[in-house]
């Protein structure tokens, strides 16, 4: 029929049935001759088109709308089924995954809290944070990363931050983040899980109504005894309920707390038990006296007995044992009679008999446990000092004790640094005597000592507020209506019209405007910290809002607030309201003068003023027209928000079956949940794997991860597949689902997480390297793991001496562990690789092992399907420009998403640009250095400046630096060594291809400590910074200066302007720090490098320093390697290398004839009567060799350096053979030498 394997794609096909089609193609293979495509019409889709949404908007849309829909009339919830929970008194309430090892006792038998005292005693390595929860280790590297993603399931990681995660949005979020979170414990109580990931305390309901489910089955469960107004009396007088869930009832009751007493006298007995469900310490029963003859004493939210029903042994001596129970009275445990509701009466007495009594498994505490004071609870030693109190007597918060790991207790000093670091890492250039009170720090603000300040600078001109006395900053500004300069708005005093004043007449103590615009000082003084008191009243000192102006109210004592205000009484606007635009100007300037000033924060870099260097050349990057597919809109069809079927998937999202009556429906389940309607809650390991590579490879990356066990079958339970390229996934998280192959999953087993990576290439694979994680504590339901991989700089090797027999395959080493294991040939798996299977995969992919009866194969880059059999057709012939290679955005499907990998000097969607060529060339009378650091600032609007960082190595034969720049950028400086240089600014971002500068002394950055002394120096920044104008004004010809914080730049008038600039570099590239030999790793930017580069040490050479030639004599490539000019002519090398050849030939001529010579001289007979004659003989020919050989070397270096020779195999021969042989003949020479002169001593000595 001619139709293709990608007109199946287009056409919407299932994958497995593409495949199908394509292996039927390439083999002929008659038994899928047969098989019958159905070509669906949208919105149908499946094999059969059996299938629809009932949304025609993409599938993300399609989630987030179903799941955000009706969550409030959820009556069912999703459990946790593979622990049978008994809570007790014939409660019919599941667990939830996030009830397992909580802390709190749920079950009658207690297995929802079996074997969690181990996670207790968990340790984790020194480069892991210990998470909260305790059974988590994380990555030291993941600590405060980011806020919204926490890798903890508690969110301990993130909870130095000042925002936390809104996890009330997490019922209409089925984002990863909700799914794998666990509640947190606040202060001396846990949250309550509402199993959707948000948590609630004290009486917070849950939005899909769990809490109010749980206590309405905890009260019909209380008591089967009490009558049911008597359980309802309670349930109001003790909120259990709060009032807005359970009010109807409570009212109905009465409606005072005084009736609800009467209540509780008539209907419940003279002595009733009120039995609470199980708890953290156990069953509670909560025992009332009611019998006392005024009904006003009965009430009390204290129980006049508590009893426990629990198998915790118990220090207190007044303790009564009743049917079996541990009794309290209530004066023993001192509670007293009033407690806000329910809940806090449960968490005092849960919080004192846990202190008193250990269960089973406490009573034995380790020795890595610490023992509470005056207790008999044992708990982790890193619970200590980590902000919760543990110990009722809070000892684990006393800072004599010591954790390194969180909260170090302050002394006095680390209070001021402390505060040092935080003032100033919020003091911006911008908010300095501007005004305005930003600031305050010890004897000082940002207003203070502003003498030597320039008020009117880049950051205070026009913009809207007086920061002058005098309004200079605020006059010639685009938005004045005053045609002639140094004038300002003003409404007269004697017309009440908009007019202008000159500015000689500002800030002379008598007013010329109406609410004495013109004398501003008085007001920003009384209210330094607002910018609507600004209008006072007439000759006196009252300042009044804006908003009380023309409110036909007099706020002044002379009216003058409503007497320019006669032309706005018919406005509907009464005041400075939102209808500015029906004011008049006069009043629309009243309301608004000094508006603009707002606290600055803000702390951008402006440009204006700055002067523009280099003369920016003509050649204007030429920005190509690219025709990028169209996208198609949908239309979106929106569920009917009472449809009740949003609800019949609970996490899940329902799909139409194509039925008779269309009526039916399947649920599609997320990895986390399962079951008919994704009722139940599935074993897992949720993954969140963080990997690191060099920020320069281009290399793309296929990662297999499979969760498997740790048997002779290494049975694959799951598996997922990963692209990874390190300059597009720089700082990217993956967040994976491994399920496991059972329900539930065989504890019996051990299991691990094994990391195969391989090197994706056009027409085939490589294998790389493999990593191995066991899992911990198999029998939680989650698994939550957070890994962080290093791919290293070479690929393994398979080893030749192994001490496992790797029966079909070759013996690796685990690159976390050092572990030797078997990697099994295509074909084979298992421990030993001694277990057969069938691999589907085609020839040009890898085959990894199999898992669910289908081969896992790893597919080249222009490959995708389950067997790698489809062509992707994003990636088609001159998808990428320029000799970009063309990657696939998703690894599972073809659409229509792919990146460009760039060579050098392009970048773009699809390297269409040319980046912009950076030539820069150095002074005359400065010596050209072997390297130099390029620092890039981008002016962001409403952000902190951003600053990339390039090295350039400038070789010794070059007098300038080339760098090919991709990014827009505004200034550039140069540092060499420690110095700076400023080398360019241009106020917009780079439009030119090419830029030519050079680096000279009078544009060096020189420091701040040159033109203070020492007293203003040791000033904090706060103070000494208000100084920083005074360089540029006495020093007319000074570029820019720089202190420890600021880097600042002379304007054209004389003006400073410096923002924040970073002088410690990253030296270890994040962690990935490839250079050897004590080398720095420097990257261009700190958040997602492209690139990186070693800046060696002393006598080291090479990409990674990883030459040296500190133990290496005086060879000829140290000499004159780096002299050669690689990929120029021999017209175009350095003097050096000239004039090296001319020496070479000259020798070379005069060794040939010398020693040429010399074998003519000592092959005769009569000079080699003696011995001495043979020696000298055999000597003239090793130097003719020695010369020929050296002529080879030379030549080979030569041409190999000026990469004319590149075959590296050749290379390497050579350089093995021609070292060889130069090596022997030069010592066979010496030790002919030495033999002639040993016989000339001994025939002096006999004769």
């Amino acid at each position: 029929m001619g139709v293709s394997s990608n007109q199946l794609y287009l056409w919407s096909a299932p994958i497995d049935l593409i495949k199908d089609y394509q292996y039927y193609l390439n083999m002929n293979e008659t038994k899928l001759a047969s098989n019958i495509f159905y070509n669906c019409t949208r919105p149908w889709f499946g094999r059969f088109c059996h299938y629809r949404f009932d949304s025609s908007t993409s599938f993300d849309e399609i989630v987030l709308s179903t799941i955000g829909k009706n969550y409030d009339k959820i009556e069912n919830d999703t459990c946790y089924n593979h622990i049978k929970c008994d809570r007790g008194g014939g409660m019919n309430f599941c667990l939830d995954w996030r009830e397992i090892c909580d802390g709190s006792i749920d079950c009658l038998n207690g297995l929802d809290e079996a074997n969690c005292s181990q996670l207790e005693e968990n340790q984790c390595d020194e480069n892991q944070f210990r998470c909260q929860n305790g059974f988590q280790c994380i990555p030291k590297m993941f600590v405060a990363d980011d806020v919204f993603d926490a890798d903890c399931l508690d969110r301990s990681d993130e909870k130095h931050k000042t925002y936390k995660f809104p996890t009330e949005r997490c019922p209409t979020n089925p984002a990863f983040r909700c799914e794998e979170s666990l509640c947190q414990l606040k202060e001396d109580f846990r949250e309550w899980p509402c199993g959707d990931g948000s948590c609630v305390s004290g009486y917070y309901r849950c939005q899909n109504g769990r809490d109010k489910r749980l206590r309405l089955a905890m009260i019909k469960a209380s008591s089967v005894s009490l009558s049911e107004v008597c359980i309802q009396a309670l349930n109001c007088m003790q909120e259990i309920l709060p009032t807005y869930e359970y009010n109807e009832e409570c009212q109905r009751i009465c409606s005072s707390q005084h009736c609800l007493n009467v209540a509780v006298k008539e209907h419940c007995p003279p002595l009733f038990d009120f039995t609470i469900g199980f708890t953290s310490i156990g069953r509670l029963h909560f025992i009332y006296y009611n019998q006392f003859p005024n009904v006003s004493e009965i009430l009390s939210f204290s129980p006049d007995f508590i009893c426990m029903e629990t198998d915790r042994q118990c220090t207190h001596h007044q303790i009564l044992s009743i049917n079996g129970s541990l009794c309290w009275n209530r004066s023993v445990l001192n509670l007293h009679h009033s407690y806000k509701n329910w809940l806090y009466l449960l968490r005092q007495i849960q919080l004192i008999i846990t202190d008193q009594c250990l269960s089973s498994e406490e009573i034995q505490c380790s020795k890595i446990l610490y023992h509470c004071i005056n207790s008999t609870k044992c708990i982790s030693k890193h619970r200590i000092l980590d902000g919760i109190r543990d110990c009722r007597l809070g000892d684990d918060e006393e800072c004599s004790l010591h954790n390194s790991d969180l909260y170090p207790c302050p002394n006095e000093n680390d209070e001021q640094i402390f505060d040092n670091d935080r003032f100033e890492n919020r003091l911006t250039f911008s908010a300095i005597c501007d005004g305005y009170y930003s600031l305050t720090h010890i004897n000082a603000t940002d207003e203070t000592e502003c003498e030597l300040w320039q008020c009117n600078n880049t950051y205070t001109h026009c913009d809207g507020f007086w920061t002058c006395l005098n309004g200079l900053d605020e006059v010639n500004c685009p938005s004045s209506h005053c045609l002639l300069p140094l004038e300002h708005e003003c409404v007269s005093l004697t017309t009440f019209k908009l007019t202008c004043l000159h500015i000689s007449r500002v800030n002379d103590n008598i007013d010329d405007c109406v609410g004495g615009t013109d004398e501003r000082q008085l007001c920003q003084t009384q209210y330094p910290l607002s910018n609507q008191y600004l209008f006072r009243c007439a000759n006196t000192s009252i300042c009044i809002s804006k908003h009380e102006i023309c409110n036909q109210r007099p706020n002044c004592p002379l009216n003058d607030d409503e007497n320019f205000c006669s032309n706005d009484f018919n406005k509907t606007s009464i005041g400075c309201s939102i209808n500015i635009h029906e004011f008049s100007k006069e009043k629309k300037f009243l309301c608004t003068f000094g508006e603009g000033k707002v606290p600055r924060f803000e702390p951008s870099l402006r440009l204006d003023n700055l002067p523009i260097f280099p003369i920016p050349t003509l050649f204007i990057r030429q920005k190509p027209m690219l025709n990028f597919p169209k996208t198609t809109t949908l239309r979106h069809v929106s569920l009917s928000k009472s449809s009740p079927v949003n609800l019949y998937c609970n996490r899940g999202i329902p799909v139409r079956i194509r039925t008779l009556d269309d009526k039916h429906y399947e649920c599609l389940c997320p990895p986390a949940y399962y079951g008919d309607t994704c009722q139940f809650q599935n074993e897992r390991v949720s993954l969140t794997l963080g990997i690191r590579a060099p920020s320069n490879w281009r290399i793309v990356f296929s990662l297999i991860l499979t969760l498997v066990t740790d048997d002779e079958q290494q049975s694959i339970n799951s598996e997922k597949q990963i692209d990874y390229l390190a300059f597009r996934d720089c700082n990217a998280s993956f967040d994976l689902y491994l399920l496991y192959a059972s329900r539930p999953k065989d504890v019996a087993k051990n299991y691990s997480i094994k990391i195969d990576a391989f090197i994706k290439q056009h027409t085939s694979t490589v294998y790389y390297a493999s990593w191995h994680y066991p899992i911990p504590f198999i029998f939680l339901p989650v698994n939550r793991m957070s890994l962080l991989i290093f791919i290293p700089l070479t690929r393994a090797t398979s080893l030749q001496q192994c001490s496992l027999s790797c029966i079909h395959g070759q013996c690796y080493r685990y690159v976390n562990t050092n572990n030797l294991f078997c990697r099994c040939n295509a074909g084979w798996s298992g421990a030993k690789c001694n277990i057969k299977y069938e691999c589907d995969c085609s020839l040009d992919s890898t085959c990894v092992g199999v898992y669910n009866n289908q081969s896992i194969c790893v597919c080249p880059l222009n490959k995708f399907g389950p067997h790698c059999l489809l062509t992707r057709p994003v990636c088609q012939i001159n998808s990428c420009f320029n000799g970009g290679i063309c990657v696939a955005a998703n690894v599972h499907i073809a659409e229509n998403g792919f990146i460009c990998i760039c060579p050098d000097g392009f970048f773009g969607q699809r390297c269409e640009q040319i980046a912009t060529r950076i030539e820069i060339t150095f002074d005359h009378e400065m010596s050209i250095p072997s390297n130099l650091l390029l620092h890039l600032v981008t002016a962001i609007s409403k952000n902190h400046p951003k600053r990339v960082t390039f090295l350039t190595n400038i070789p010794v034969y070059e007098t300038s630096a080339i760098v090919f720049v991709s990014i827009p950028f505004h200034i550039v400086f140069a540092q060499i060594e420690e110095n700076y240089f400023l080398i360019a600014i241009q106020t917009t971002s780079n439009e030119t291809a090419f830029l030519s500068t050079k680096v000279q002394p009078s544009y060096q950055c020189l420091s701040m400590s040159i033109f203070f002394n020492e007293t203003i120096m040791k000033l904090p920044l706060i103070r000494r910074i208000k100084y920083y104008h005074v360089p540029c004004v006495q020093q007319k010809n000074l570029a820019c200066f720089y202190d420890m914080t600021f880097i600042c730049i002379c304007d054209l008038y004389h003006r400073s302007n410096c923002f924040k600039f970073n002088h410690s570099l990253s030296h270890d590239c994040k962690g990935i720090n490839y250079c050897e030999n004590d080398a720095q790793c420097l990257q261009d930017d700190s958040e997602c490098p492209s690139t990186s580069a070693c800046v060696c040490t002393e006598c080291h050479y090479g990409s990674r320093c990883q030459f040296s030639s500190n133990s290496t004599g005086i060879s000829l490539d140290i000499i004159l390697g780096s002299h050669i000019r690689p990929n120029v002519s021999f017209r175009k090398q350095t003097f050096i290398i000239k004039i090296s050849l001319i020496v070479n030939i000259v020798m070379f001529v005069v060794g040939i004839i010398s020693g040429l010579l010399c074998v003519l001289t000592f092959q005769g007979k009569t000079p080699r009567e003696i011995g001495c004659g043979y020696y000298l003989y055999a000597s003239s020919i090793t130097s003719l060799m020695t010369m020929t050989l050296f002529v080879i070397k030379f030549w080979l270096l030569l041409l190999s350096q000026m990469t004319v020779i590149s075959n590296r195999k050749f290379l390497s021969l050579e350089c093995i053979i021609i070292d060889f042989l130069l090596r022997t003949c030069l010592s066979t020479d010496n030790w002919l030498n030495a033999c002639v002169a040993i016989q000339r001593l001994l025939s002096v000595i006999l004769i």
